[in-house]
C-alpha cells in the first residue's frame, strides 16, 4: 500500500481528534509520549499508515514532535525564554562575575536558571558569510580566509537548551588585554563575565549594534546541540556591535528554537 483511501481518511481525523482532546484536557501533558504509531494502530483497529497520518497531523499543528529516538513522538513542551533584544547589552549592563553575564542576569528575573559553556576557536578563518554582514564595511571588519577568534556559547535554561551563539571577534580586537592588565579574556575557554562586559573592559565597548532576525531549518550541527528533531525551525538572530569610531568589533549570530524562545523589542516613538 502506497498511501491511504478515502475510507481511511475519517479514522485519521477520528484518531487525531482524540489525541488533541487528551492533550487539551491534560491527559497528555507538555514532554509525555503519545503511544506509538503501532499502539494507536491497535487501538483503533486501522493500518499503521492511518495512524501515522493521525500523527502526523498533530506534528503540523504544532501540537506534538516526533523525535528518531526511543523518545518517539512527545507532546510539545512549550514556556519559553523571553529576551527583549532591545535591552539586551545595553546601558548599565548587569554582569556579575559572582553570578553570570547580562543574558543570565535577564534570565534569573524570569525566575528561571541558566547555564552557559563557552569554547573558544582561537585561529579560525572567516568564511565568506561572516565577511557579508558587513558588504559596506569590508575593509574595517574581516577578509575572506582573515584569521579571526570564534567564541562558541551553548546555553540551557533549567537544564533544557534553548540557544548556541556564535560570536566573531577581529584578531586585533579579540587580543586586546583587560585595562590595566595583561589577560586577554576574549581568548579564554569559559564564560567570561566582567563587569560592563568583556568589550568595555577591553577598552572597545559596542555603542550602537545592528540587528537582523531571520529564520531557518535547523542544520545537523544545531539540531544535536539543541536536542532538536528534523526539520525543525529556528529563530536566527543576527547583532554586529560597533565601538566609538563605529568600527565592527563583534558579530553575534545566536540560533534559539521557536518554541523555546520569545525575542522582542521595546522602543519609544
Amino acid at each position: 500500500m502506497t498511501g491511504m483511501s478515502p475510507r481511511d481518511e475519517p479514522r485519521t481525523a477520528l484518531i487525531a481528534a482524540e489525541l488533541r482532546a487528551r492533550i487539551e484536557r491534560g491527559a497528555l501533558r507538555p514532554g509525555d509520549q503519545v503511544p506509538s504509531e503501532r499502539e494507536l494502530a491497535r487501538q483503533h483497529s486501522v493500518a499503521r499508515m492511518t495512524a501515522r497520518a493521525a500523527v502526523d497531523q498533530l506534528v503540523a499543528a504544532g501540537l506534538l514532535v516526533r523525535h528518531g529516538d526511543r523518545r518517539g513522538t512527545i507532546v510539545r513542551e512549550y514556556d519559553p525564554l523571553v529576551t527583549v533584544l532591545s535591552a539586551m547589552e545595553r546601558g548599565q549592563r548587569r554582569d556579575n562575575p559572582t553570578i553570570g553575564d547580562d543574558w543570565a542576569a535577564g534570565v534569573r528575573e524570569q525566575n528561571r536558571r541558566p547555564r552557559q559553556v563557552v569554547k573558544v576557536d582561537r585561529d579560525r578563518p572567516a568564511p565568506p558569510w561572516v565577511v557579508e554582514q558587513l558588504p559596506e564595511r569590508i575593509g574595517l571588519w574581516v577578509e575572506v580566509g582573515e584569521r579571526t577568534v570564534l567564541r562558541h556559547r551553548k546555553r540551557w535554561v533549567d537544564d533544557r537548551p534553548v540557544q548556541v551563539v556564535d560570536s566573531w571577534f577581529p584578531m586585533d580586537v579579540a587580543s586586546m588585554p583587560v585595562l590595566g592588565g595583561g589577560w586577554c579574556p576574549l581568548l579564554d575557554d569559559g564564560d567570561q563575565v566582567l563587569p560592563g562586559g568583556i568589550l568595555a573592559a577591553i577598552g572597545r565597548p559596542q555603542l550602537r549594534v545592528s540587528d537582523r532576525i531571520s529564520a531557518e531549518v535547523a542544520d545537523d550541527e544545531t539540531r544535536a546541540a539543541l536536542d532538536l528533531p528534523p526539520s525543525t525551525v529556528v529563530l536566527k538572530h543576527t547583532r554586529v556591535g560597533y565601538d566609538a569610531s563605529d568600527t565592527p568589533v563583534r558579530l553575534m549570530v545566536t540560533l534559539a528554537p521557536t518554541d523555546r524562545n520569545v525575542l522582542g523589542y521595546e522602543m519609544d516613538l
